[in-house]
């Protein structure tokens, strides 16, 4: 990041309110226990009395390492960063730490907190002055709004970002523009698009040699190519991605590459084959103890068995990845697990059991409100009180399941009516555009032909009156 140094700085340092520096070493001396190496840096720094824009940057440059993993610890210090560099009246300092903040209060869900911030850096008056900053700033303000399905707004500010690219951008920040906008094609079901968005990334990574950057690249490629049922050529992206993770043995997202791969090859129908990469998958997560991949790959596996008719090591497999939902919390994945034992249990005959977990599935169900869990839970009791016997009961979650189906599928409708309206304006006001630019070309080109004829009949009388003056005097 480019940044001006104070010259003044020690003028300047009386300014700084003494009672904030000793706040802000006693809550780094107690804060940053979560990050030792960044810890023992920071302390040794915030002793320097020396409170300059070159301070401020060290101190950020710090935090930024450290917020992703400890959202809440980080937010407090980078609230007092942004109070020293507004007191040594250093603008781009202080609006950084707002940015810092935004991505903070966006992994916390607090989208408002974060856009308040996020404009508060883009400001005019008060905002970033340099173009590489305000870049980044619109970049986020894209994230934020993909994260909150804002697609035109996300749009809207990359499109910004772009417009303000300058030498001091270097090409693989403007990669990360590129990338937002494939994740935003993606989103919208423009694979195509994606795909050769995430191309363009491709080649910048691969001159810049970022590799890590390229290997997530290679991994949303490959996911993207998936949607063509192009499964071969998806296959050799991850294996591109995963020869990368392995030489910077980044295990996380090796583990990732390899699930990935399961999931292709259940698209394939080779089940087996999948099943071995989701075990490399459990194998990687086990051993950073990364309960929530494994409750994923264990659901993946548990509905490969259960698919190929093994209904005891189906269920053995929800159980597992049950337990590891309880240990992460993971509440969808509770109820998608209760719900899948249900069925197994529906199977098996085992009816008491079957609707234990059916009932617990509903604690979660009525807990995260969602209308399409809520059908499939109203259908597998039908299904259950039908193997029952108990027709009345049956009966009667049918009918509520039927009732819910038809008002979910109105809704769906009126949806999709919109947006099929929404999509039709977009291209009337498209087509009228086109209509108006060839009309007025239409009429840029009349007024020229009666220009040239009326320079035609000009000439014309010019040159009958030249021929009669030379009659005449002839």
């Amino acid at each position: 990041m480019d940044l001006y140094f104070i010259t003044n700085a020690h003028k300047k340092m009386r300014r700084v309110n003494l009672s904030i520096i000793i706040f802000l070493l006693t809550v780094l001396s107690y804060s940053f226990s979560f990050a030792q190496t960044n810890m023992e840096i920071l302390q040794r720094h915030m002793k320097s009395k020396n409170i300059t824009e070159e301070w401020v940057d060290k101190a950020l440059e710090l935090t930024e390492k450290s917020y992703l993993s400890e959202p809440k610890k980080v937010k407090e210090i980078l609230l007092i960063i942004a109070d020293i560099a507004k007191n040594i009246s250093y603008s781009e300092g202080e609006n950084t730490a707002y940015i810092q903040l935004a991505d903070v209060y966006m992994i916390e869900t607090k989208n408002d907190s974060s856009f308040n911030m996020i404009m508060r850096s883009l400001n005019e008056k008060q905002g970033f002055k340099e173009s590489i900053n305000r870049f980044d700033a619109y970049i986020t303000l894209g994230t934020l709004y993909y994260e909150m399905d804002k697609y035109d707004s996300a749009m809207i500010a990359l499109d910004n970002a772009e417009a303000i690219i300058d030498s001091k951008i270097d090409s693989t920040k403007i990669a990360r523009l590129i990338n937002s906008r494939a994740n935003i094609y993606s989103r919208q079901g423009l694979f195509s698009e994606a795909v050769e968005e995430y191309l363009k990334c491709v080649q910048i990574f691969k001159k810049s040699g970022k590799e890590k950057n390229l290997a997530v690249i290679y991994n949303n490629l490959a996911m993207e190519l998936q949607n063509f049922d192009e499964f071969e050529t998806a296959i050799n992206y991850f294996f591109e991605a995963i020869e990368i993770n392995k030489k910077m043995d980044n295990l996380e997202n090796l583990s990732m590459n390899y699930a990935n791969i399961g999931i292709v090859y259940k698209e394939m129908g080779e089940l087996d084959t999948a099943l071995s990469y989701y075990q490399k998958s459990v194998d990687i997560s086990r051993n950073l103890g990364n309960s929530e991949r494994m409750a994923q790959n264990y659901l993946n596996m548990a509905n490969i068995y259960s698919e190929k008719g093994d209904k005891q090591k189906a269920l053995d497999y929800f159980n597992f990845s049950l337990a590891r939902c309880i240990i992460a919390g993971i509440d969808y994945g509770k109820m998608l697990n209760y719900l899948s034992i249900a069925g197994i249990y529906i199977d098996l005959k085992e009816f008491d059991k079957a609707l234990q977990n059916l009932d617990s599935a509903s604690v979660y169900v009525d807990k995260l409100n969602l209308p399409r869990e809520k059908m499939h839970l109203l259908k597998t009791f039908s299904e259950l009180y039908t193997a029952r016997g108990n027709y009345k009961l049956a009966l009667e979650y049918e009918t509520k399941y039927n009732a819910m189906k038809d008002s979910l599928f109105s809704e769906e409708k009126k949806k999709e009516i919109l947006a099929l309206e929404k999509e039709h304006k977009s291209q009337q006001n498209e087509i009228d555009s086109k209509l108006h630019e060839v009309e007025s070309s239409q009429n840029l080109l009349y007024y020229i032909i009666l220009f040239l004829l009326a320079a035609l009949v000009m000439l014309s009388l010019l040159y009958l009156r030249s021929t009669r003056e030379k009659k005449s005097s002839s």
